[in-house]
Formats: C-alpha cells, structure tokens, sequence
C-alpha cells in the first residue's frame, strides 16, 4: 500500500513542480466532528453543564432568599416586636443550626418541626415572628438541599 503525501496548494515544491491540486475524491475524507462529546451517561457535555448552571441558580436563589429572609426577621424583631437583638439572632442562628442538622430528614419530620414552632410562637405570645424563622427555615433547608445535590453532582454520585 503506498502512502501519498498531500501538500498545500501555495507550497513551494508544488510551484517548481508545476503540480496542480488533487482532485476531491482522490483526497481522504475529513473527520467529521461531532457538536457534543458524549459522557459516560450519554448525556452531552453542554446539557450537563447547562443543567448544573440551573440548579446552581435555583440553590443560590434559595439560598439569597433565606439572607434576605433572616435580616428581615432580625430587624422586625427588634423594631416591631421589640425583641432584644442578642435575642433575635441568637434564635435565628439556633434555626440555621437546626435546618443544618436536620436537611436530610422526610418531609413530613420538617412538617412536624414547623408545627412545634409554630405552638411555641403561639405560647410565648411572638406568633409573628416565629412564623418569619419559620419561613427562615425553610428557606435554609431547600438552600441546604439543592447545594447537597450539587456536591452529589459534582463528585458523580447519583441522586
């Protein structure tokens, strides 16, 4: 089998020559190259890549959403319910402790949760404002679930 050497048109030994351009269907075939590698899942790498960047949004959206949630629950607290500041933020930071500890949990345990919260806020007179730490709660655990997944993603656990 003989191997022939395919030179560009504008080279140097194909001037002196005088040698013209091969015809196309003397020459071997391009590669084709596909638009998207496929992974060991067989899904493209774009489509999992678009599909981590969505769920980084939706766990950062949760997440920005229990900031904005725990600084209104403080400053209400100490400005409408006059609940004092160590007070509000001592029991703020036992709620992110306690979605912390407790995000991996059924749904209906958080149910249950809530429910004790919402009891105590009606005992202690503050029904207001446990039900804001409620929705805090909330808030930390859907933040702590979507980053839970993303980590899972990550190390290429299945979820």
């Amino acid at each position: 089998m003989e191997i022939k050497e395919f030179k560009t048109v504008g080279s140097e030994e194909n001037k002196k020559s005088g040698k013209k351009r091969q015809p196309k269907a003397t020459r071997p075939p391009k590669a084709k190259r596909k638009p998207e590698q496929k992974t060991k899942t067989g899904i493209g790498l774009q489509a999992k890549l678009k599909r981590l960047s969505e769920r980084l949004d939706k766990a950062y959206l949760f997440l920005g959403g229990y900031i904005l949630c725990a600084v209104v629950t403080v400053v209400l607290g100490i400005a409408v319910f006059h609940i004092p500041v160590l007070t509000a933020v001592l029991v703020l930071f036992i709620e992110a402790g306690m979605a912390t500890c407790l995000h991996n949990l059924p749904v209906w345990l958080h149910g249950i949760v809530l429910v004790a919260e919402l009891i105590l806020g009606i005992a202690v007179s503050q029904t207001i404002f446990l039900v804001l730490l409620m929705l805090c709660y909330v808030f930390a655990i859907l933040s702590l679930k979507y980053l839970s997944e993303e980590d899972a993603l990550k190390k290429g656990e299945t979820i």
